[in-house]
């Protein structure tokens, strides 16, 4: 099954999944609402939040085909689900029942999905990494980050966080992630 970006109203992610996995609850369809869990200071006191990385966006894992696209447009906090055709101006006649109906709607590349889920877990969160920088060369000991250096453009060493760069559905994503600097050493 091939996972799909829907665009929804920003606040009611939660909301519009819980109304998915009700509407569709005959298909085997999977929601993630990607989350970065980073560090907050409030008070002097450090505690943990969660925010979305994507607001206004769910993803789905399932087989799309007009009859699950209009289910989905009946959810009244649904705005759209990224597609190439609209299927509205579709006519599709008997003969060519047998087309892949999935092919007129905007799948998410493979490569994007499995980084993306590789990142964020199955729980849907992406976790602290530990981190190590020497001379500001920053090196990931642990954590969802490793092996992905390269994709660290800064870290805010007071506030535990580093700012990250992801291609994800064409675009450059840039996003705060929480980070566990475990040691610092400067050779100058």
């Amino acid at each position: 099954m091939d996972w799909y970006a829907i665009f929804v109203e920003t606040g009611k992610e939660e909301l519009t999944k819980i109304l998915i996995q009700q509407k569709l609850n005959d298909y085997k369809v999977k929601c993630m609402i990607p989350k970065r869990k980073l560090p907050e200071k409030r008070d002097g006191v450090f505690f943990h939040s969660f925010k979305l990385m994507f607001p206004g966006y769910i993803f789905l894992q399932l087989k799309l085909n007009y009859e699950i696209y209009y289910c989905l447009k009946e959810i009244p906090t649904v705005i759209k689900i990224l597609n190439y055709n609209s299927p509205e101006f579709e006519y599709i006649s008997e003969d060519q029942k047998h087309i892949d109906e999935s092919l007129y709607f905007k799948k998410i590349d493979p490569e994007d999905i499995m980084l993306l889920i590789d990142l964020v877990g199955e729980e849907g969160v992406l976790d602290y990494s530990e981190i190590f920088i020497e001379n500001r060369l920053v090196t990931v000991l642990n954590g969802p980050l490793k092996n992905l250096e390269g994709a660290i453009k800064k870290v805010d060493k007071r506030r535990n966080r580093a700012k990250v760069e992801f291609n994800f559905l064409g675009n450059k994503s840039i996003f705060d992630v929480g980070v566990q600097i475990l040691h610092i050493r400067d050779l100058h």
